[in-house]
């Protein structure tokens, strides 16, 4: 991922991201989130299993696995048994339906952000539009509870050229929050955010902020 080096404000936007209301921060029953397990590794617990996808400690072989039914998902933050992993039920935000770069929703800088969802398997992916008639350097920061899943940030120009994109892989490790960033100078065009799933069940609530600086 490509980094401008005049930008001088990262740390003052990745403080800016916290949701108004942050998603959970993972289980601390059920499925764990605190312990040191993953999948098919030693436990005692559900506690101890760690990884999203294999969090129930099973009886008698005391490894992780899959959880079969929501009745192996006692945390009410993660109460939803969806192949295999204790997950959040999925949610429609203001801005669906944007599944498609057709069907994307207009976005202006606002260091505030949105709250947004993706529901991976059946809302993969979220497109936002917007337009400029000056050079700007472009901030896109997107955080979420790295529990809930995975995703990569893209932004494409208006020949559906990709300019610059976030792929970090945050899913299930033992991190405060997990943070998308795209920093880059773009010209007067039109262009789209693409906010993909990549890794997940159920339903994954993220936050988006978009800001713009003008050139000098």
């Amino acid at each position: 991922m490509s980094r401008v080096a005049t930008l001088l404000f990262p740390l003052f936007l990745l403080a800016s991201v916290g949701c108004e209301h942050d998603p959970p921060a993972g289980p601390t029953s059920g499925t764990g989130g605190t312990g040191t397990s993953t999948g098919g590794d030693d436990c005692q617990t559900d506690d101890d299993c760690e990884d999203p996808d294999n969090p129930v400690c099973e009886a008698g072989t005391n490894t992780c696995v899959p959880c079969t039914s929501d009745s192996e998902c006692p945390d009410p933050d993660y109460p939803e048994c969806v192949n295999g992993s204790c997950a959040q039920a999925c949610q429609s935000d203001a801005k669906d339906p944007n599944d498609t770069s057709g069907a994307a929703s207009a976005i202006v800088s606002d260091a505030s952000g949105l709250n947004l969802w993706l529901c991976p398997g059946t809302d993969d992916e979220d497109w936002f539009e917007f337009s400029i008639s000056n050079s700007h350097f472009i901030s896109i920061l997107t955080n979420n509870d790295p529990y809930d899943g995975d995703f990569d940030v893209t932004l494409f120009n208006d020949a559906n050229v990709e300019i610059d994109s976030s792929s970090q892989n945050f899913y299930g490790k033992k991190v405060p929050r997990a943070v998308e960033a795209v920093h880059t100078l773009i010209t007067p065009d039109t262009y789209w955010i693409r906010v993909r799933a990549t890794d997940g069940q159920g339903g994954i609530p993220y936050r988006l902020v978009l800001q713009l600086f003008k050139e000098g």
